[in-house]
């Protein structure tokens, strides 16, 4: 499992920023990141939520997710946490136009990651494939 990191979202349409934890190969938020995100209340995120579950546009099994995170303290807390399928989602029905930048970025950074990977994994594999021609010279 990759390492869960925080990155920093700034809104382009006021001063916000918001920490954003990256899992794997999504973002995640809290019911309160959201609200903050999309100038709403929790109440407001969690009944568009349930609405989506209900129709099933999301399944909750998969968009949501207890995390670990070590904070200053060197104590665990777990959070409840929802992954980009269900930010975008909720943000497309509560504030379009920061879900759209939200979105932008989001992929942008994702691609930026992955790509990242991708360049340190060729990287490894050209080291195997020096030393197994070395390998082979040598016999």
């Amino acid at each position: 499992m990759r390492a869960i990191k925080s990155l920093t979202y700034k809104s382009p349409f006021n001063d916000k920023e918001l920490k954003v934890v990256a899992c794997r190969d999504s973002y995640y938020m809290t019911l309160t990141q959201m609200g903050r995100l999309f100038d709403c209340s929790v109440r407001e995120i969690y009944t568009v939520l349930k609405s989506l579950f209900k129709s099933k546009e999301l399944e909750e099994n998969f968009v949501n997710k207890a995390i670990e995170i070590q904070n200053f303290d060197n104590r665990y807390i777990i959070g409840n946490f929802y992954n980009l399928d269900a930010i975008i989602a909720v943000g497309y029905r509560l504030n379009p136009k920061e879900a759209t930048h939200f979105h932008i970025w989001s992929t942008r950074m994702l691609k930026t990651d992955i790509s990242k990977v991708g360049t340190k994994e060729e990287g490894i594999i050209q080291s195997i494939r020096r030393k197994f021609s070395h390998m082979l010279s040598v016999a």
